[in-house]
């Protein structure tokens, strides 16, 4: 028998014959999900990330209108408002906000007919109508509205809200993308990397979670960079490792801007980076770790520097900041908002939340994480300091959002404030491939994940939770008594949010009445929605009344497939790995 031969895989040439998948996967996940979004912002969260983007776009600073009851901002040195969430997500939605204005200047009138309106009723309520060019209005739904947190009065401000929205998108495809990458560099095989991509970006939360501005899909963007990085610099060779380090900092540092809490998983992968730091960087020709052999501690010290270069960098910009808007470097804004900044959860209620609850489980919502423990043993088998890696970023994130005051997330779908570690739980899913049994689970819990992802797609949270709290509030006329039934739904099966969209799926449109301050529909014009108004974008471009829409929604539809069709050509060619070893001589 031949003993194996262990080399080191030079990271600069590992990438060469799969790069090719990569723009393709981004592409196809872009159209997408561009397909599938909402066209609006979901929570006051995102208006206030919106409003400061659009401030800095404008030339104004940091400072913005608050929304109703101070939501979210914090009064600064200078009196006036300013946002509590991190500046990378609103930085980055700049060049975004450019182009809703640009293109709200060419937007024809008609296309106001597909997005929702206020309408102030006689008895003080708002409603969501929908009316022509016009002014007629032909749809509303009087029940299905959070009103007090959105501030869209005309068809502008609707169409760059709508652009703004689509950041999402974006950030999803190219961390799925990374993903990607990743995959393929740790198991060695394309295939393996694309499946891990489509399995993170069509069957876990990232899908629903791509259709809003919310800041942890940009997180998870240097998450993965970061993460990438590192893998390559285990197993790079030595002239590379500093420069590898010194990325994956940024990537860190990227994380810090964009979230307070990053810091968690900053720790695990400043974990992972001394494993690495500390390691060898051998590897057998099947992708498994050697023996590991201890460095020269001058070596290990200067790769840890560049890694915490970047990190210490942005954590002194974030405390700057801190100290110009609200005068205390710590003060963050979160400590004048209702809970405060607080960790005080009991831990175990807050795991249970997160990982057992129906109304918030990370398994319920992506059921193809729970063979995710199986994966990882057998990714310990192969690479032990990444699987300790993983272990490290995923266990202090969970444990610290466990016990967050506000760990449910608020109105939303699934558990947000954990959705950072979604890819790390997906990563492991490509040691299964392969193994005995795993492709009947993964195609089951596939198919799962993608009917939990429709209904979260169907349907918005905000209609969802808000229906449940008006009635709530119907039966006892406290306010404090509803947001309390809503905030204990999640352990409520009958509550839960899934049960809660394929409710209003189904319910009959007779079951919401126009308020009759309104009036009948007005006659002649056939309303654009049926039954349920179903939260897609594309949807309401295709049942809407001028029929050049029409042709306007087949476009992403189109190139969708397109892009799937060109993935499943390229995924069929069999892989072209460089041999490892020349191939040897003739026989003489």
């Amino acid at each position: 028998m031949t003993p194996e031969v262990s080399i080191p895989v030079p990271a600069g040439r590992t990438l060469d014959w799969r790069r090719p998948r990569a723009p393709l996967l981004f592409f196809l996940l872009v159209a997408l999900y561009l397909t599938t979004t909402a066209g609006h912002l979901f929570s006051p969260d995102e208006e206030v990330m919106f409003r400061t983007a659009e401030s800095l776009a404008l030339g104004r600073g940091l400072a913005i209108a608050p929304i109703a009851e101070g939501f979210s901002t914090q009064a600064g040195r200078d009196d006036r408002q300013y946002a509590q969430y991190g500046i990378g997500n609103s930085l980055l939605a700049v060049p975004w906000v450019w182009a809703g204005r640009f293109g709200a200047r060419w937007a024809p009138a008609s296309l106001v007919a597909v997005f929702p309106q206020h309408c102030v009723l006689s008895s003080g309520r708002v409603a969501r109508v929908y009316r022509d060019r016009d002014g007629n209005i032909f749809r509303a739904h009087d029940d299905l509205f959070f009103q007090h947190h959105h501030d869209e009065k005309d068809l502008a401000a609707w169409l760059v809200r709508a652009r703004v929205s689509t950041l999402g998108a974006v950030t999803t495809a190219l961390a799925a993308t990374l993903l990607c990458l990743l995959a393929s560099e740790i198991f060695a095989s394309t295939r393996k990397g694309v499946g891990v991509a489509l399995l993170y970006g069509l069957c876990t939360v990232a899908w629903p979670h791509g259709r809003t501005f919310f800041s942890e899909p940009t997180v998870v963007v240097g998450l993965l960079w970061a993460l990438w990085r590192l893998v390559r610099a285990d197993r790079g060779p030595a002239r590379t490792r500093l420069r590898e380090f010194l990325l994956a900092g940024a990537g860190v540092g990227w994380m810090l801007l964009c979230r307070s809490d990053s810091v968690f998983l900053a720790a695990g992968l400043g974990v992972y980076a001394a494993l690495v730091a500390a390691g060898n960087g051998t590897y057998g020709t099947h992708g498994t770790n050697r023996a590991a052999q201890p460095r020269r501690m001058r070596a290990t010290l200067a790769q840890l520097a560049c890694f915490a270069a970047v990190p210490l960098l942005a954590i002194g910009a974030m405390l700057a900041l801190n100290y110009w808007r609200f005068g205390a470097p710590l003060s963050t804004g979160y400590e004048s908002q209702h809970g405060g900044f607080e960790f005080s959860t009991p831990l175990l209620y807050g795991l249970y939340g997160l990982l057992l609850s129906p109304g918030r489980s990370l398994l319920v919502y992506s059921p193809i994480l729970i063979l995710a423990p199986w994966g990882w043993v057998l990714l310990w088998r192969r690479d032990r300091r990444l699987a300790l890696g993983l272990c490290a970023m995923i266990l202090l994130h969970l444990f610290a959002m466990a016990k967050w005051v506000n760990w449910g997330g608020g109105w939303d779908w699934g558990p947000r404030h954990v959705f950072q570690i979604t890819p790390l739980l997906t990563l492991p899913l490509g040691a299964l491939v392969g193994a005995r049994c795993a492709p009947y689970m993964l195609g089951l819990l596939a198919m799962l994940s993608l009917g939990m992802n429709a209904l979260g797609i169907l349907v918005s949270p905000i209609d969802s939770h808000l229906r449940l709290y008006q009635q709530a509030y119907r039966r006892s006329g406290s306010a404090e008594y509803a947001q309390e039934f809503v905030a204990r739904s999640v352990f409520s099966l009958k509550h839960a949010t899934p049960i809660l969209h394929a409710r209003l799926l189904l319910e009959s449109e007779d079951g919401r009445p126009t308020p009759p301050e309104l009036g009948p529909w007005r006659p002649g014009v056939r309303p654009a929605f049926s039954d349920y108004d179903y939260d897609l974008y594309f949807i309401k471009l295709l049942r809407a009344p001028m029929g050049w829409l029409k042709w306007l929604a087949t476009i992403p539809l189109l190139f969708t497939l397109g892009l799937g069709l060109a993935v499943a050509q390229g995924l069929r060619n069999p892989e072209r790995r460089p041999s490892p070893c020349p191939p040897p001589p003739p026989p003489g």
